[in-house]
């Protein structure tokens, strides 16, 4: 089975670029377990839901279709058990109902959501937890999120697959297996600097697409006039409005 790869050709990129969660997230998750033996990280990337897990878990999982993208994060959890795997969400080397939580931070959308919801029911033990995360376009203020939109949807906007219409969506076209958990809002903050922003962007699947089609980094038309409106020393809040869905299975 083959899957949708957006990322393994700038995998470097992406795990420089990408946001982390924050710990009340994780922190959150595991408070609706009764039991800590197992989590599991699918459509990993490089761990940045790994890392928050495995304070709270005695084992982590991280999987990934993706060698390349797995391999950036083979030294999370060094010395503590964090186990890595190059495997696809809908066809599981796991253990029948051997997974206590489930997470997939912004890659539910990637998925045959038909198979990957029958091999969730499959790992995750009765009581077990689920949960989908994603993020869609970040704020910083109004002038530098015009000069963003301009680029998300204007220069690049015919370069995102179409699975990205979910993330606006906020998954809300997903019919969700299991029964559902109320959640609390979370922030996904973080103080960046205009070179962080911009190492952001080029993690965009879109921008890396343009780039692979006409050989030029669109980045570069929103440049100059992003600097500008950012300021280019010091840092600013950056903020992504961040989508949850649990489940528990009965």
């Amino acid at each position: 089975m083959s899957f949708h790869d957006h990322f393994s050709g700038h995998a470097d990129i992406y795990a420089a670029a990408r946001p982390d969660y924050p710990q009340e997230l994780f922190a959150f998750l595991a408070s609706l377990v009764s039991n800590t033996d197992l989590a599991w990280d699918c459509a990993a990337g490089n761990g940045q839901a790994a890392r928050g897990l495995m304070d709270y878990f005695d084992n982590v999982l991280m999987s990934d279709g993706s060698a390349e993208q797995i391999l950036q994060g083979k030294d999370i959890g060094k010395g503590r058990n964090v186990n890595a795997a190059v495997m696809l969400a809908e066809s599981l080397a796991i253990k029948s109902e051997s997974v206590d939580i489930a997470v997939v931070a912004q890659a539910l959308h990637w998925f045959n959501l038909n198979q990957f919801f029958k091999e969730l029911d499959r790992v995750l033990r009765s009581g077990g937890v689920f949960a989908a995360w994603s993020y869609g376009l970040h704020a910083i203020d109004e002038e530098c999120d015009a000069i963003v939109n301009a680029l998300y949807e204007g220069i690049v906007g015919d370069y995102w697959p179409p699975e990205r219409r979910l993330v606006e969506a906020g998954y809300k076209d997903i019919v969700f297996p299991f029964s559902m958990v109320e959640v609390p809002a979370f922030k996904l903050e973080k103080q960046w600097s205009i070179e962080q922003v911009l190492g952001y962007l080029n993690s965009w699947s879109a921008v890396q697409r343009y780039i692979a089609k006409n050989g030029t980094n669109p980045i570069a038309m929103i440049e100059p006039e992003l600097k500008s409106a950012f300021g280019v020393s010091g840092t600013r809040t950056i903020s992504w409005p961040l989508t949850l869905i649990v489940r528990v299975k009965d």
